[in-house]
Parts: C-alpha cells; structure tokens; sequence
C-alpha cells in the first residue's frame, strides 16, 4: 500500500565519472573459484564515513560437504545481543551488513535477522551449480535504533529453505557445501550529515533528500581505498540454545529516543524544517514484533492459503501519537511464481463461487480488531536460480538480497487503541497458496511532555476491492486475466504536546495481470502491471493549514514468455525472456520547501537452450539493468550488462541528461 521501507544499499565499487565503458572477454578462473554476486543500487550516506564502532554479532561455519542438520522448517542461530559499551546511544546512524560466502551446489534459502523480536533485515542466498559465491548486504537499519539500543535481548538469524511449506515436524537442513555468514553492526556516533539527506522517502516519514555531488565524490574515494581494519567487539555477543533463548520481551516501557538527528545549520529553513522532524525523520521510540515470539526460532508467520490468518494482542502506550506497521513478506514454493499462476478453478460469469479461487493476485492485508487497515501487492521477488539460473550469475534480481518491506499509516486507527486495552493485529494474503513467510513491526511515536494522547477517527472509506476476471479456456490455448482497483481514505486526529493534528491518507491501486498459455508447444507468457499512488497530509487544527504532505507513486511491471521449439532430430529449443521494474517516485511538501526522489530500476533477460534428450547442446543467457535514482542534489546512473557468469559491460555516472 505505501513505499518500502528498505534502505538501498551499495554492494560494488561505484566509479561516480562520466560514462566509462568496461569491456573485454571474461579471464579464466580455476575450477575451485568464487563469484562475487552483487544486486546492483546506490550509496548509503555513511558509505565514506569511518563508523565509531562495530559489533560483530553473528557468524556461522559449515565447512563439512553434505552436512545434514535435521531440525525444525527454520534453522537458527540464536543469541543475545548488547550495544557496544564503548559508544552507547544516541547514534547518528546504524548499519547492519551481512556477508556471505557459499561453496559450489547449495540450494537457495531465505535469510532474515531479528533482534529482541524485532525482524531488520530479509535476504536471500545466491544458488550456485559449478563454482563458489560471495556477496555482501549493507542496509540502513536506524530506523530501529530504540531496538538495537536495549540490552540483553534475544538474537537470531534465521536459515529456511524456500522451497519447503513443512510447518509441523522435522525436514533435513542440508548444507551440501561450506557456508558461511558473518553478521556486523556499524554505529556512527558524530554527526552525519548525509543521514537525512540520504533517507529515502517513506510513508510513516523519512525524508527524501539526496546526498550531494560532493559527498558522492567522497564514496568513489572511499570505495576505491583499501579497507579500513576496524575495531569489533565480540564479547556482547552470548550465543545459546534454543530451549535457553527467552523470547520474552517488554512491549510497553518508558519512551526515548536513541537516534540523534543530525546538525540543520542555521538557516531560517532548516529552524523550519525542524519543527516538523518529529514527524518525518525521527526513528520510532518503541517497535513491537507481531509474529510468533516465544520460540525465537523463525519467528514469522507462515500462511498456506487465502484463509489463513495469523493474529498477535497487542495493548499500545497511551501516549502514542504516530504509529506505522512494517510487514516483511516473501513468497516460497508453489507460491513463488504467484503472477505466473493460472486459476485453480473457472469462476461463472466473473463472480466469486463459494470455493475460494486461486489466481494471480496477491494482496497483503492488516486489520486490527477485524477492521481492515491496509494493504499492498507485494514486489514480485525472482530468487536465484529462479525462471532461469543462468540470468542471475553474477547480478541478481531486483529485491533479491534486499527483500523490501512495506508500511502502512495506522496514526488514522489511533483513537481506536488508546483506550488502555489489547487489541488484536491481523495479517494474511488474500489468494495465497502455500507457502508465504510474514510478520511485521508496529512502530511507535511517544509523547515525552504527556501521559496520556486523545484521538479519533474521523473518515474511513474502504469499500471491497474491485475485482474482475476474464477466462478463456480452449483445447490448444487458454487466457486467463484479472484486473483489480481499490481506492481507500482515511483520516484521523491526534491530540498531544504537538497539538491537534490530523492524518489523512488517499490510497489507489491499479493492477492487471493476463496469463496465456499453449498446451502441446509449453508456451507460458505472462503480463504484469501493478500501480499505486499514495499521499499522507497532516494537517494542523488551528488555523487549519497543512504542516507536510508525503505522495508516492510505485509502478512495477513484469513480463515473462516461454517458448519451445521441437526440431526434427529429436530436439528443442527452450527460449526464454523476462523482464521486470521498479519506478517509485517520492515527494515531500514541508513549509519550508518540496524535496523529492525518483528511481527506476530495471532488469532485461533473455536465454536459449538446445537440449537432445537429457543432455543439453548449447546455451546461453544475459541480462541487461539500467538503474537510475535521482533527486534534487544529484543522479546516480548504473548500466550493466552480464552474461555467462561476468559483468561483460559496466559503466556508471553522477549525470543524467534529461
């Protein structure tokens, strides 16, 4: 329903010049070699600055080949976790980075990180068939600062198969090949004075400046200088059993804020710009996990089909005057592909039977005492190895390392959970099949001057969602589509320290979706086109005047065909193209002035396969992404080209012509 929450993050050197072509045939590599896999995005703001200090918090070692752990349908390490004593709260910026190297053979997992219950980050590893991988995930994770501030609390990164939906019982971990993780946390203690400047537009208010031309400069410089040998501090670290780890967890304490903003200068606009930070930048002052705690091995949800829905009963401080729900979600197994699904069964005359009715259309949603509060379509995520495992050698697909999460407004809903009882917080995914992995993180705003915050609700306009489906269904061909349209309005008011004001949320979603397929030739294409558009106002009471306005649109197409071509000698030709984007742009209107980001990130790959039997002839297979973001200090252009497992072309620049 609103922006992603996810920071993107640098994972290759980023050569900040004019366009400077790369080519050349790839070197030879021997038979026990590494690939460095990366997901191609732009600098974080901390990228050039040396951090105070690091925490090095988890690492994991499997070296035995064909290693088998048989456990539960999630594999985890466990511990507790401390901030570094040497620099305590407050940070300027937090950054989590995961790295990881794998040995030839292993099969794709998911990956996530939570802390005091709380999950912070979700990745996916890289599949490989003949050689090793390495990679390294970097996100911004300051936005939980209030979590990585506490003491004492429980630790966990989580390993789970994706193509398993085992829910009850054991399955076989196996580990057909070293793998090894390291997990680090980078706390900036001074000034950073990028941070904002770098936050990506979010829904719940992160500002959307960009970094300047001469900060980018300043990350070339330090990208290209050898890496800085950084103290790290082990000992907060205390790993233990499952049966040992507490998942206990205090989900109403005493408000602070642990993030310090960073320095405005003294202009009359920035004094401005300050007034309203509370609301747009500043990290929350309390984050409850709904999920399964308890066991805080693989604390999320897992939903098998559209019914499911899991629930957690939550009482929230009195004093709350802004709250965000954070959803992490991805999709596994028979639902993997969930655009590429056809319909289970043929709904009469467009309209819903009484069995549900499986088709390609997911959609995210939340309610809160059985009251719908939101929703979105999820990304579509292409794991490696996926659709074809030649395209993603060494770029991966979009989203692959950094698996996005989504937020939803609920400062509308407050006046409904201030009445110092437990209300219950819902998540499913109308459609699903299994399986899915869920849970999500309910930010929240305190106010330091009261005890007590009033609230109502004032408008809500969420009528069902608008579904249409045209199915042709023949003995040679068939055509399924869907299209579905919602539009959504809340508003509601707050009363705290900060005055009486009131959010008022306009949401829009547009999607379609048409399958076709060719029974006797294997043809499949598939056509995706996903739209939103978003805005938040906060609006004062007296005088009635706007303090902010947040719009945000998201456009995410996709289009997969599949072709086989049967030759006479008993063979054929597999071809395959696929496509997919992201365009997401931002803007936020303050007093002081309008500040907006753009990005477009997109992905083309195409392969061909001659197979004779078993035994395949000839293939080959690239991919081509263009990525650009831009705002109003700078641009960011990356073009890649790769292809039998190298970056065969690779040309990036701070200049974007119009």
């Amino acid at each position: 329903m609103y922006p992603h929450s996810s920071t993107l993050s640098l994972l290759l050197l980023l050569l900040l010049c004019s366009l400077t072509p790369s080519h050349g045939a790839p070197p030879e590599q021997p038979s026990n070699y590494s690939t460095k896999y990366l997901e191609i995005t732009h600098a974080l703001p901390t990228d050039y600055q040396v951090p105070t200090c690091s925490l090095f918090a988890f690492q994991l070692e499997v070296e035995a080949t064909n290693t088998t752990i048989t456990t539960g349908a999630d594999w985890a390490l466990v511990g507790n976790y401390s901030p570094p004593a040497s620099c305590s709260a407050p940070w300027s910026a937090i950054v989590a980075e995961l790295s990881a190297s794998i040995g030839a053979g292993l099969e794709k997992r998911i990956a996530a990180v939570w802390i005091g219950g709380v999950e912070i980050l979700r990745s996916s590893t890289v599949q490989t068939v003949g050689h090793g991988a390495y990679w390294k995930v970097k996100k911004d994770v300051s936005r939980y600062a209030s979590v990585l501030s506490k003491s004492n609390v429980t630790a966990a990164f989580v390993v789970r198969d994706v193509a398993k939906d085992t829910v009850n019982g054991t399955y076989h971990a196996n580990f057909t090949g070293s793998f090894h993780v390291n997990v680090t946390f980078y706390f900036y203690g001074g000034e950073v004075s990028s941070v904002e400047n770098g936050m990506k537009i979010r829904k719940f208010g992160f500002g959307g400046l960009g970094i300047s031309e001469n900060e980018r400069k300043l990350v070339s410089l330090s990208e290209n200088m050898k890496e800085k040998e950084e103290e790290e501090e082990v000992g907060e670290m205390g790993f233990q059993s499952e049966e040992e780890a507490s998942g206990e967890r205090e989900e109403n304490v005493k408000s602070a804020s642990f993030l310090k903003l960073p320095s405005e200068g003294s202009d009359g606009k920035a004094e401005n710009r300050l007034k309203y930070k509370h609301f747009y930048q500043t990290p929350a002052d309390l984050i409850i996990p709904i999920s399964k705690g308890g066991n805080s091995t693989g604390p999320w949800f897992v939903i098998q089909n559209g019914s499911d829905v899991h629930s957690k009963e939550i009482k929230i401080p009195n004093n709350t005057f802004k709250a965000v729900l954070e959803i992490y979600v991805s999709s596994h197994a028979s639902d993997e592909f969930w655009y590429s699904n056809p319909p289970n069964t043929i709904p009469q005359n467009n309209r819903l039977t009484v069995a549900p009715v499986t088709s390609a259309f997911r959609q995210v949603f939340a309610t809160i005492d059985g009251l719908y509060v939101g929703s979105f379509v999820p990304f579509p995520i292409v794991y490696s190895g996926g659709i074809d495992p030649s395209f993603w050698d060494p770029i991966v697909a979009i989203g692959a390392f950094y698996l996005p999460s989504d937020d939803l407004d609920l400062t509308p809903f407050l006046g409904l959970l201030l009445d110092n009882k437990s209300h219950t917080f819902s998540l499913g995914i109308t459609g699903a099949t299994s399986f899915w992995l869920v849970d999500a993180n309910l930010h929240l705003w305190l106010d330091h001057n009261s005890s007590h915050v009033t609230a109502g609700l004032v408008r809500y306009t969420a009528p069902e969602i608008d579904i249409t489906r045209k199915n042709r269904v023949e003995s040679s061909e068939s055509k399924f589509k869907i299209q579905a349209k919602r539009k959504l309005k809340f508003e509601g008011w707050v009363m705290s320290s900060q005055g009486n004001l009131t959010t008022e949320i306009e949401h829009e979603l547009e999607y379609e979706n048409e399958i076709k397929t060719k029974a006797e030739s294997g043809f499949k294409e598939v056509q995706l086109k996903s739209k939103t558009k978003t805005e938040i106002e906060v609006q004062s009471a007296s005088p009635r005047s706007s303090v902010a306005k947040v719009s945000y649109e998201t456009e995410y197409p996709l289009e997969l065909k599949i072709e086989r071509e049967r030759k006479g000698d008993h063979s054929y030709v597999t071809r395959i193209e696929f496509s997919h984007e992201k365009e997401e742009k931002g803007k936020v209107e303050l007093r002081s002035g309008e500040f907006s980001t753009s990005l477009k990130n997109r992905q083309e790959s195409e392969s061909r396969t001659l197979v004779q039997g078993q035994e395949v002839l000839s293939s080959g297979a690239n991919t081509e992404q263009k990525y650009k973001f831009r705002d109003q200090n700078g641009c960011y252009i990356r073009n890649v080209v790769a292809g039998a497992g190298y970056l065969l072309e690779d040309s990036s620049s701070n200049v974007c012509l119009q």
